[in-house]
């Protein structure tokens, strides 16, 4: 399995000693899980992209970013054409917040600033029965794809009816693309998530998008709540820090895309 991690913010990656986009490396193998799978970085801000030849082999993870979804920056709107052309072939892509949320634009839905303001901190959110079955049947290639691990329960196979994740935005999706279909809602953001069914292989997903943050660790949440000390209150920014658990749905969303990725 080959996975893309197309490189959308670089100022990021300095923020830490801990390369950025390492974070997304070690979700994308689930932990050292899955050490068969090649990660491969394009810097989308430089237009790097997989050869012509090369392109459709690949699945795809777009990071998160600074930069607005809705920007006319050429970088910005030259990755829109190339997921319109991946969903076009069906390539599987998995967007996490900026990247959720240029899916949405790039294929006609709609992103813009929440009034409400930020989500921040650990955010837990419901999803529907219809979107626990969906999971489900994506995490139904659990047993096979895990040999190295013992044999996921219940409880990892998809049968989780409330997520609970790390968080930063302000955007949000606003309006859900048509094909797609959005999951999770709180009262800040009601689209927490999307889905797409392929048109050419029912029962089969293309894309799988959150808007939260499910490949962040809480100390490298606490480094970018911090760079937001002359943004944000005080009080807000301290509750959003106090709201992080010592534990998230992180290595389940990193199951569940492992498999998205392995149908």
């Amino acid at each position: 399995m080959k996975i893309a991690i197309l490189v959308t913010d670089e100022y990021l990656e300095n923020l830490d000693n801990k390369q950025y986009y390492g974070l997304y490396e070690e979700f994308s193998k689930v932990y050292d899980e899955q050490s068969k799978v090649v990660v491969e970085r394009f810097n989308v801000i430089n237009k790097e992209w997989p050869t012509q030849e090369s392109q459709y082999e690949y699945g795809y993870v777009i990071c998160g970013s600074r930069a607005d979804a809705y920007s006319q920056l050429d970088w910005i709107l030259w990755l829109k054409s190339k997921i319109v052309d991946l969903v076009e072939h069906d390539v599987k892509i998995c967007g996490i917040c900026f990247g959720h949320q240029i899916i949405a634009e790039a294929l006609g839905g709609k992103v813009e600033k929440n009034h409400r303001g930020w989500e921040l901190g650990q955010v837990d959110f419901g999803i529907s029965p219809e979107t626990t079955e969906i999971f489900k049947k994506i995490m139904s290639n659990s047993k096979k794809s895990f040999d190295g691990a013992s044999s996921p329960s219940q409880e990892d196979c998809g049968e989780k009816t409330v997520l609970s994740l790390l968080s930063i935005h302000q955007d949000y999706v606003s309006v859900v693309p048509k094909g797609l279909m959005g999951f999770g809602s709180t009262d800040i953001c009601e689209t927490q998530g999307l889905i797409k069914e392929s048109t050419q292989t029912p029962g089969l997903y293309t894309i799988i998008s959150f808007q939260h943050h499910p490949e962040f660790t809480k100390d490298y949440l606490n480094i970018l709540i911090d760079e937001l000390k002359d943004t944000l209150p005080p009080q807000f920014l301290q509750e959003s820090r106090d709201s992080i658990k010592d534990e998230s749905d992180q290595l389940w969303c990193s199951r569940l895309i492992h498999c998205f990725f392995k149908q």
